[in-house]
Formats: C-alpha cells, structure tokens, sequence
C-alpha cells in the first residue's frame, strides 16, 4: 500500500456530500492562490 507522503493545501477538499462544509464560507478564506489560478485558467480555456 502507497503512503502518500506530501499534502498540498491545495487539496484541502471535504465530502461532496457534506453540503454543509461546501458551504462553509471561512473555507474560501483559506484557500490558496493556486486556486485562483486554476479558476482563471479554466475560464480562459473554456471562454
């Protein structure tokens, strides 16, 4: 079994179907710039 051995913030997820968590509006103050980054990118890809 794989031991994963790095844990980016970037992928703090939870459940997607904890609702509640998705929600949560302290978590968007939290996430990282490389969030923003993939958001912009896939706007540019995508538009």
């Amino acid at each position: 079994m794989t031991t994963q051995l790095t844990k980016d913030q970037v992928y703090d997820t939870v459940d997607p179907r904890d609702f509640p968590a998705l929600l949560d509006i302290d978590r968007y103050g939290k996430r990282s710039s490389a969030f923003d980054k993939i958001i912009a990118a896939t706007h540019d890809h995508f538009w």
